[in-house]
């Protein structure tokens, strides 16, 4: 039967106590969390239910249920006095967290002009991640250095947040699912392309904007006349937006809308629909007219884009994309044949000053091990995290060491993941006690999926 704990300051402290106790335990505690992302959030009270114990190499299996909800509290408490771990999980059906298993990561929805993003561990006031219905900052709140690159987790040491790992998907309608054309200085930008929408491009091969055409540029002679006329295209086409977008404006008052929402596909249709002809006729021409300087590059499902800094580059509607980044948050905004809705200018003319010219040059990842029917190669390199893709022939196993965290998400086809299917786009969470991980390709066909891990501090 679980012992009642009452009311604990800190939460880490349990874990540090009963993780290397050798006898199994159950508990049942509330605590005090205060949201770090968001500034002005009053703590909440949470209660856990846990267990521990180890198994017959001594591994640790952990497992908890945490709630906020006073009722569900309650029951528990009073079922600890007669009951078991299990035989309350059960007769309450809750939806326990064994963090020895490889955990389904539950995405949110994030609205955006082009479309939306799909974040997989976000975890900020526009939205938090959760597993099995609970936020990842409560399951780190009971489990210090679930987050951590550390191998081993410290006492009353800081949550780290995880790795970032979020589907950017736009609409699949042209032009409306457009993201921005844009450069970035020190950011770096990650895409993993896992979706092609087959009606915005039949043959499974799309196009981002990528750069500036080549051709165009050898045309004008000088990077200097190229700029010039490419800005003059600019400014013509963001005449006309602004016309458009002053209009849309006015209708959102009319119909109830603040400037900042984001409206559904089908209304922004409509709106742009009901414009007079004239004026959806020349954004048209102007918007073709100032595209015909940008450079494209095509991409399949599978492929790896690493985004070169100051290079502008705009994912194109029907595209979804894996996205990872360095921490940076700039960026310049070349144009958008929509309203901007972060800021209330273009940033064109200061980052033409700045951007490269250069060719698309597409540099192979580098094999990290290729046998026995796997390829792990490196799709990402970061400060902090790598990401790295694994390719597996029909019948291949590859295991990999879990120093820390590792999540993995699904590319093509379909892996096995310590037993549990991983789908195109379905994301899992590995945590520190799973020391070994254990991925297989039992199909027919070709699968592949995306590993990313932290790097250990120096």
């Amino acid at each position: 039967m679980p012992h009642l704990l009452g009311k604990i300051d800190l939460p880490h402290a349990l874990f540090e106590r009963y993780c290397t106790a050798t006898d199994p335990a159950e508990i049942f505690f509330s605590f005090s969390y205060r949201a770090n992302h968001l500034p002005d959030e009053m703590p909440l009270e949470l209660f856990a239910l846990c267990k521990f114990s180890h198994g017959a190499q001594k591994d640790l299996d952990y497992a908890a249920f945490i709630t906020e909800n006073k009722l569900q509290a309650q029951a528990i408490s009073e079922l600890c006095e007669s009951s078991s771990f299990s035989e309350i999980v059960d007769s309450l059906a809750l939806t326990v967290v064994h963090f020895s298993e490889a955990l389904p990561l539950e995405t949110v929805d994030i609205p955006k002009p082009w479309g939306k993003e799909i974040w997989y561990t976000g975890i900020e006031k526009r939205g938090v991640c959760t597993i099995h219905g609970m936020p990842l900052p409560w399951l780190s709140a009971i489990y210090p250095g679930l987050f951590s690159a550390k191998p081993t987790p410290f006492l009353n040491s800081p949550s780290d947040d995880p790795i970032l790992l979020k589907i950017l998907a736009p609409s699949e309608v042209e032009v409306l699912g457009d993201l921005y054309f844009e450069l970035h200085t020190e950011k770096i930008e990650v895409y993993v392309i896992t979706h092609i929408d087959a009606n915005a491009w039949p043959t499974g091969v799309a196009k981002m904007r990528y750069g500036f055409d080549q051709k165009k540029l050898a045309a004008f002679g000088t990077r200097e006349a190229f700029t010039s006329a490419y800005l003059a295209a600019v400014d013509e086409y963001k005449s006309v937006r602004d016309t458009i977008d002053q209009t849309l404006s006015s209708r959102r008052v009319t119909e109830g809308f603040s400037q900042d929402d984001i409206l559904p596909t089908d209304t922004t249709i409509a709106w742009q629909n009901q414009l007079p002809d004239a004026l959806t006729v020349k954004e048209e021409a102007l918007r073709e007219k100032m595209e015909a300087f940008t450079g494209t590059r095509e991409v399949v499902v599978g492929d790896v884009i690493e985004v070169e800094r100051l290079t502008p580059h705009s994912l194109q509607h029907g595209i979804r994309a894996i996205e990872f980044q360095s921490p940076h948050y700039e960026r310049f905004i070349l144009s958008f044949a929509q309203k901007v809705m972060t800021q209330g200018h273009w940033d064109t003319q200061s980052a033409m000053t700045l951007a490269r010219f250069d060719p698309i040059i597409v540099n192979p990842m580098r094999t990290l091990d290729a046998s026995k029917g796997t390829r792990l190669e490196i799709a990402a390199d970061f400060d902090s995290f790598q990401v790295q893709r694994l390719t597996f022939a029909p019948g291949a196993v590859h295991r990999l060491q879990n120093t820390s965290y590792s999540m993995v998400i699904g590319l093509i086809g379909e892996t096995v993941l310590q037993s549990k299917p991983v789908a195109p786009e379905q994301g899992f969470f590995l945590a520190p006690e799973i020391k070994t991980v254990i991925l297989s390709n039992q199909s027919e066909g070709e699968s592949q999926v995306l590993i990313a891990l932290p790097k250990p501090p120096e």
